[in-house]
């Protein structure tokens, strides 16, 4: 994707951004979900977010638990900007890094929605500072340079401005670093409050220092370290943990990969396999990365293997395949990754997670509706992959970690754990319950060899009294 940033007289300056982010925009349940059009005919019913009780604790300042709201078309994160704090609901996205909040002057000048919270900075907030404007009158200049980010569905304008942010209990001035959107060209489907990039710096637009980086450089988190909980289970809640892991929300082992690369959140991939049969090579081509991305819906996979994926799982009932009576069709995905002790695992996905419903709300896998795998053709720049992405479709079954360990990107490690079914995350009335990622890691590195010598593997079982609930249908594409 390409990115400028450039004056309403058009001078034009080239800028840095992500260039997955142009691809995934045509699939995804966070923000490729918002930017995307709805399929003919397609009903949506709409979904109540459940709302985590959060109280603030005296001595507990810091927020450990964020309720991960499920819009139906998208998950959100309860942020504030400005003095005094103004909240948004924004999608939280490691496939990004830029903070942009939805503006006043956008909704103001009828480019975007009306009934969708936004940002007035210049007179609502003592913190706010832009470039050229004059702090006693408080007023925006004439002219502002303006950042363009270019998706697949379109595009978002937002000039670049100075303000406090603050997630969980984690705050930080923004110098240039909050993009306040003054114009968009998307195809929405829902409100659109902005996004929290939670990417590396090298996704940053013109080198600004990422919320995150801002964060950990200020030592603001216990340990540098995020999770995300989405609950598979629609009626109860999700979260995103700041700080550590809940041994409640996972259950063991809890295993943990270096991070290679630090530009998207990406792993050493050995080998992509459906059952026995290898994927990874074809035509002199072969995968090397496995990209985790909270803004992503499905599994992807570049061009040339794509094809044969979907050549080898066809569509059925989703019955059928909810029942196991088709477990040689549609044997379990294989990721072979190299974990942070250096031993090859195989991270394995059953056809009960991959395979998803064309219909939105009633079709699961328990009826009669047709079923097809999560997968979706994409190429990320050759620098980069070739790699596959997963996405929110893997987080309903995984606890997922992101560690940055002591902040140096080099030091960057994902870890993955089964996810316990219909949990309930813990609020801040509970501040030490969250452990190191690393530290749970290692107290499971025994159980880890004991799994190895018996031949099994990190995976989630499917079995028919423990079926999940429906997951959102593949026609709801970015």
């Amino acid at each position: 994707m390409s990115s400028s940033m450039r004056s309403r007289t058009e001078t034009a300056v080239t800028m840095r951004s992500s260039p997955l982010r142009c691809v995934t925009v045509l699939l995804a349940f966070s923000l490729p979900m918002v930017l995307g059009r709805d399929s003919p005919g397609q009903q949506r019913r709409p979904v109540q977010p459940h709302a985590l009780t959060l109280p603030q604790q005296p001595g507990n300042p810091f927020e450990t638990c964020t309720n991960l709201k499920n819009r139906g078309t998208h998950f959100t994160v309860r942020i504030s900007v400005g003095t005094p704090p103004q909240e948004f609901d924004v999608i939280a996205d490691t496939g990004s890094s830029s903070l942009v909040v939805a503006s006043c002057l956008c909704t103001e000048s009828g480019r975007c929605r009306s009934d969708s919270k936004c940002f007035d900075g210049a007179n609502q907030s003592s913190s706010f500072a832009v470039a050229g404007m004059d702090p006693s009158k408080r007023e925006l200049p004439d002219t502002l340079p303006v950042v363009v980010l270019t998706f697949g569905s379109g595009q978002i304008e937002a000039i670049a401005v100075t303000d406090v942010v603050q997630v969980g209990g984690a705050r930080a001035t923004m110098p240039g670093g909050v993009l306040m959107m003054v114009d968009q060209a998307l195809q929405l489907s829902g409100s659109f409050e902005g996004i929290l990039g939670l990417g590396f710096p090298s996704l940053s637009f013109g080198g600004i220092e990422p919320f995150l980086e801002r964060v950990i450089r200020k030592k603001a988190l216990t340990r540098n370290e995020f999770a995300f909980y989405m609950n598979a289970d629609v009626s109860k809640p999700s979260a995103v943990l700041w700080g550590g892991v809940d041994q409640a929300l996972y259950e063991r082992p809890m295993l943990m990969f270096p991070v290679v690369q630090p530009h998207y959140w990406a792993l050493d991939l050995l080998d992509f396999s459906i059952g026995n049969e290898s994927f990874g090579g074809f035509g002199g081509e072969h995968v090397r990365r496995l990209v985790v991305d909270t803004g992503t819906l499905y599994f992807t996979a570049p061009h040339w293997m794509f094809h044969r994926v979907r050549a080898r799982l066809p569509s059925a009932l989703c019955s059928e395949v909810r029942s196991g009576r088709l477990a040689d069709t549609f044997p379990p995905l294989v990721y072979t990754l190299r974990n942070a002790n250096g031993c090859v695992h195989r991270l394995e996905i059953p056809a009960a997670t991959y395979m998803v419903g064309h219909d939105a709300v009633s079709a699961n896998m328990l009826e009669d509706g047709t079923c097809s795998p999560a997968f979706m053709k994409m190429d990320v720049p050759r620098e980069f992959g070739p790699a596959m992405l997963m996405g929110e479709v893997f987080l309903r079954s995984f606890f997922t970690v992101f560690s940055r360990g002591d902040g140096d990107v080099k030091n960057a490690k994902i870890g993955f754990a089964k996810a316990k079914l219909g949990a309930i995350p813990r609020d801040v009335s509970e501040p030490n319950f969250l452990q190191s990622a690393d530290e749970a890691a290692a107290a499971d590195a025994v159980l880890e060899e004991q799994l190895a010598s018996s031949g099994m593997s990190l995976g989630v079982e499917a079995s028919a009294d423990a079926a999940a609930p429906p997951l959102p249908s593949a026609a709801r594409a970015r």
